[in-house]
């Protein structure tokens, strides 16, 4: 094929990016020729442990194989010097390890444990019987092929850019620290590193800690930090404050406690985050029990744009009051949490709400609802499960945000009967700039008549969640909506609950379905949804 016909390299990422997350079709893309395998293989290997949960065990050792192949004869010496029998394997087309991007440090200790039983033995007749490796233990056997491949992984130009470890009990040490500090440079591009910090013996995992303590030093670039706490240990809530104060570029940050509310790891950890108060741009909490925490710390970082809070509790408005004049240009604040009426007004008050740009609330009663445009003016993304909320008050929330594009309703506890009512005012619940519409609870074929008869807004999507008791039924809906689509001339996507999709993917489709399909495209919920975590 000559050069000329080769497609811009701008050009095959963005097709390839479209197909990421689908093995089967990057797979396929391997085979076209030469230059469409040496495009791929930087997609399939950059974050090759995945998908090992979706794989069965007899397809985990190819990976660990492939790796050893392209292990140096110093790296194939320390193994066999250390007991372990390696397989004659083929060199590789290429040097997979160079293009790893995200290490999954305790999937990748699965896969070599499954290797070394049975593969990385002395040869047998029976290669699918587990087997032992002679005169060490599988532990020690796994600790010492863990130690050459990080060394494969450090060697070399610097790729990798997520890094992912667990401190528990259940789990291996890592190779000694001087592997990574030796490695610095293949660390120099760590971007994210997510860890989970159990219940562990500090002796069993005194490398882990090592490394921990040294992170700043060795990956001064990591800018997101995700943390699981289960543990309540005191050092390793002193190391995790060390940590944040010594990651200068630390922006994003993420906490579940799992700890059961245990504070003495939470609340200096949260403390600490003062220390980055020029960098930290996005915040997520999950699981947090508020109770007795400072939030003095969070106040003070001026640069904060995104601001989750995810099932957590016992926020009152003693803890939130740090926060109600801090000076951070907040963006996104997404609140799937319910605290109550009176401390979701005094979040939405904070005078940092002034210019949120995308909001998500778990729970809004009608209080809530009638403080929002004067709260949050500039809108553009609203994302509202509403509770004893009426219509007219809903209309009235909406024409107070001019600036709203996307909305998304949804109705707490199931049914509200306040949004049951069919009247003309639902075609009023828009602004001239809304071009998404969500709504996920039951409506009637009245009301979605008298919604679209009325609407004003220029909607490019349409998202429903409707149940469809027969064809006729379900031929009443889409003649309303093909009636739009037709006379607005904006509508291009539309999505319906799974009976709507098959309804309109039938063998026989209806003649209003014909025509329905002639101004819109049928999407899946998955396809159609924007969500504002997507966004930040």
């Amino acid at each position: 094929m000559s050069t000329s016909l080769f497609l811009p390299q701008e050009t095959i990422d963005e097709i390839l990016s479209h197909v990421k997350h689908d093995k089967h079709s990057l797979y396929s893309c391997l085979l076209v020729n030469r230059y469409w395998c040496r495009q791929v293989i930087p997609w399939l290997w950059g974050h090759p442990l995945k998908i090992l949960s979706a794989l069965e065990s007899a397809n985990i050792a190819p990976l660990i194989r492939t790796y050893i192949s392209c292990l140096s004869e110093k790296e194939r010496s320390f193994l066999i010097e250390h007991g372990i029998s390696l397989p004659n394997y083929p060199p590789p087309f290429f040097h997979y390890a160079s293009y790893l991007k995200d290490l999954d440090y305790r999937r990748l200790e699965i896969s070599v444990r499954h290797w070394i039983k049975y593969e990385g033995t002395i040869c047998s007749s029976y290669p699918t019987r587990r087997r032992a490796i002679a005169g060490i233990s599988l532990n020690n056997a796994s600790i010492i092929v863990m130690t050459a491949l990080c060394r494969l992984f450090l060697e070399g130009d610097p790729t990798l850019h997520q890094l992912k470890l667990a401190y528990t009990e259940r789990i291996l040490d890592l190779p000694d620290v001087s592997i990574f500090v030796q490695g610095q440079k293949g660390l120099s591009c760590l971007q994210k590193i997510k860890f989970i910090v159990g219940s562990f013996n500090r002796t069993k995992l005194k490398n882990m800690i090592a490394f921990l303590e040294a992170l700043p030093d060795i990956a001064p670039n990591v800018s997101h930090l995700d943390i699981d706490v289960i543990t309540t240990d005191k050092t390793m809530a002193d190391t995790l404050v060390s940590i944040i104060e010594g990651l200068s570029y630390l922006s994003e940050f993420r906490l579940c406690d799992k700890s059961s509310g245990v504070t003495q790891v939470i609340e200096p950890t949260i403390s600490a985050l003062s220390s980055r108060a020029n960098s930290l741009t996005s915040l997520e909490l999950h699981n947090i029990h508020f109770q007795d925490l400072s939030l003095q710390g969070l106040a003070e970082c001026k640069k904060l744009e995104v601001l989750l809070i995810i099932q957590c509790c016992c926020l009152t408005l003693s803890t939130w009051k740090p926060l109600e004049n801090a000076k951070f240009p907040l963006k996104t604040l997404y609140l799937d949490s319910d605290f109550g009426e009176k401390v979701t007004i005094a979040i939405l008050q904070s005078a940092s709400n002034r210019s949120i740009k995308q909001l998500h609330l778990s729970c809004a009663t009608s209080k809530v609802i009638e403080i929002l445009p004067v709260a949050c003016p500039s809108l553009a993304h609203l994302d509202v499960c509403v509770s004893n909320v009426s219509i007219e008050q809903l209309v009235a929330m909406v024409s107070g945000i001019q600036q709203l594009q996307y909305l998304a309703i949804m109705e707490y506890g199931g049914h509200n009967p306040k949004l049951v009512e069919v009247t003309p005012d639902l075609g009023k619940i828009f602004t001239p700039l809304l071009h998404y519409l969500e709504l996920n609870f039951i409506m009637t074929f009245e009301q979605l008549d008298a919604l679209l008869t009325h609407c004003k807004a220029p909607l490019e999507t349409l998202i429903l969640n409707q149940y469809f008791e027969n064809h006729q039924m379900a031929d009443e809906y889409f003649a309303a909506i093909a009636k739009f689509a037709k006379e607005r001339g904006t509508l291009k996507r539309l999505c319906v609950n799974n009976d709507g999709i098959k309804t309109i993917n039938c063998n026989q489709k209806s003649v209003i379905i014909q025509d329905l399909l002639r101004y819109v495209k049928i999407l899946s919920y998955s396809d159609a949804s924007v969500k504002i975590c997507e966004q930040t």
